[in-house]
């Protein structure tokens, strides 16, 4: 098992890749969603990660966080995190969702992109593709 950065696997090949923590804000992360110009060098990043995988690509990303030791409410839609727009590029005919909520994980994977910081606008939609700013 190697852990390691996506910058520090350019060249390198492994069989089976995971790439963990695929949620709006780390993927592409906060700093770089500000400009296309920024959200367009994340997703090359995640290609770079993509494509270290010779036979199995594993992409996960987590609903919600834990808050001062305490689990989020489940039930507090705020608390949950957005899977990132990456993996909404994704086509399903192309990926496997392996989880306990196989419906809800491609209900959440087909909702469009909203942001608050642009007035809760589209920012992406997997139907569509587009990006709104503002």
């Amino acid at each position: 098992v190697k852990l390691m950065t996506l910058h520090s696997s350019k060249g390198l090949e492994f069989d089976v890749v995971f790439m963990v923590g695929m949620v709006e804000g780390k993927l592409p992360h906060d700093k770089c969603s500000k400009t296309l110009d920024g959200v367009e060098e994340e997703r090359r990043l995640a290609y770079v990660g993509m494509t270290r995988a010779r036979q199995t690509l594993f992409l996960t990303w987590h609903k919600s966080v834990h808050g001062r030791g305490k689990p989020a409410d489940r039930e507090d839609a705020d608390t949950w995190l957005e899977p990132s727009r990456f993996l909404k590029d994704i086509p399903s005919h192309l990926r496997s969702i392996i989880s306990f909520g196989k419906d809800e994980v491609e209900a959440r994977l087909a909702e469009p992109l909203k942001s608050s910081e642009y007035g809760g606008k589209v920012v992406f939609s997997p139907s569509g593709g587009q990006k709104k700013w503002k």
